[in-house]
């Protein structure tokens, strides 16, 4: 069975990009095993990949959403 990962690059092709810091850099305290950097699984601290994955997925919804600002066919 594909992970979900997996199946949005089989689907998506390069409209897809993953973040997956690994479940070794999760918090701890979660009660959930390690699924989403963006929920409980975040360790929200300078220099934890878990806090690096967010910034990371920010900065590629802020680069694709001004991208698609700019461009004057979609804008049309």
């Amino acid at each position: 069975m594909a992970t979900v990962p997996a199946l949005l690059r089989r689907e998506l092709g390069g409209a897809f990009t993953a973040v997956e810091p690994g479940g070794e850099s999760a918090n701890p305290e979660a009660v959930l095993p390690p699924h989403s950097v963006l929920t409980e699984h975040l360790i929200d601290e300078p220099g934890q990949p878990t806090r690096a994955a967010p910034d990371q997925v920010l900065d590629l919804l802020r680069t694709r959403l001004l991208e698609r600002d700019q461009d004057p066919v979609v804008n049309a």
